[in-house]
């Protein structure tokens, strides 16, 4: 009931736009340590091997949409006792979501931190309308992440 009447509101109007927290590396990794489920933090690029499929949400109704799948590359570093230091190359599920009329979408520009689900299939990365289980790199995210990961230092971006 709480879902429905979310959804409700964000789309009530058109007009009213999607507000998301700034991503953060950090938060990331806390929230996948913390999970029921397991996951794998990797470092790097998406790479599209075939198209990309992504959800069509209709503005005229309010339900949840399932998620388009499709493969995509991810290649990469994922991250270990040392860092990021041991080689990621595989083809992972690409779980593209949406809340309401936002769906995400993913970046094969640049590179990012993920956080990939693993499952029987193999590993599945959610990308929603807020950036799901992907963030920007940059040295700082990198260097917070590490401090939380080697010494249980876990400092989140200030917003």
């Amino acid at each position: 009931m709480i879902r429905v009447a979310l959804l409700a509101l964000f789309a009530a109007s058109q007009a009213s736009a999607l507000s998301c927290m700034r991503p953060d590396a950090v938060q990331l990794y806390e929230t996948a340590r913390d999970a029921d489920a397991s996951y794998l933090i990797v470092k790097g690029r998406l790479i599209p091997t075939g198209p990309i499929a992504i959800p069509e949400p209709d503005p005229s109704k309010i339900e949840e949409l399932p998620p388009a799948l499709s493969m995509i590359q991810l290649k990469g570093q994922m991250l270990g006792k040392m860092g990021f230091f041991a080689s990621f190359n595989e083809e992972i599920t690409l779980s593209v979501e949406c809340l309401s009329i936002w769906c995400g979408a993913p970046n094969t520009e640049r590179e990012q931190i993920f956080a990939l689900e693993k499952a029987a299939q193999g590993y599945v990365l959610s990308i929603g309308p807020c950036g799901g289980n992907a963030v920007p790199h940059d040295a700082d995210q990198e260097d917070r992440l590490l401090s939380c990961h080697h010494r249980n230092h876990c400092v989140r971006t200030e917003f």
